[in-house]
């Protein structure tokens, strides 16, 4: 099948509306539509600024949560007797 066919001796394309999309002009946009597109994207970007504002108080929120906690376990292992963590497998080899 050929996608062009010869008319008075020139070639021409069967599909018109290909043609057209290569030979126009470039479309300027309506500064309406341009506005409207900016305005779009800055409440896109200002949805995600609040996600990720609220990640970052919540990521601290953690952070803050998780050293509490580290200190609290710390706490108990140094008030802890060095004995009591010691396993009784390691008390039977010092038997041995």
């Amino acid at each position: 099948m050929s996608f062009s066919h010869r008319t008075n001796g020139s070639a021409c394309c069967c599909f018109p509306e290909v043609m057209n999309f290569f030979f126009q002009r470039p479309v300027v946009p309506d500064s309406q539509v341009l506005v409207d597109k900016i305005v779009k994207l800055q409440r896109v970007m200002a949805k995600k600024q609040e996600k990720v504002d609220f990640m970052e108080e919540h990521i601290s929120t953690l952070l803050e949560e998780v050293k509490k906690k580290n200190r609290i376990i710390q706490h108990y292992v140094m008030k802890a007797e060095s004995g009591a963590l010691v396993t009784t497998e390691s008390d039977r080899n010092k038997v041995i």
